[in-house]
């Protein structure tokens, strides 16, 4: 599980920075719309990780 949702956010961290990129370029709002819902989609993949992590520690002991 947890292999899976560091290469999803390695994706995000792509993404964030192509749609930076875009962004510098075309001076678009649209890329900066992306940039924020793709940041919420990474933190919201952190805590998921982190709730994981608890629970599996709990698990164990």
């Amino acid at each position: 599980m947890f292999v899976l949702l560091r290469v999803l956010f390695f994706i995000l961290v792509l993404l964030v920075g192509w749609f930076g990129f875009r962004y510098l370029r075309t001076r678009d709002r649209y890329w900066l719309q992306l940039i924020r819902g793709t940041l919420g989609v990474a933190l919201a993949l952190a805590l998921v990780g982190v709730i994981g992590l608890v629970i599996q520690r709990l698990a164990e002991s």
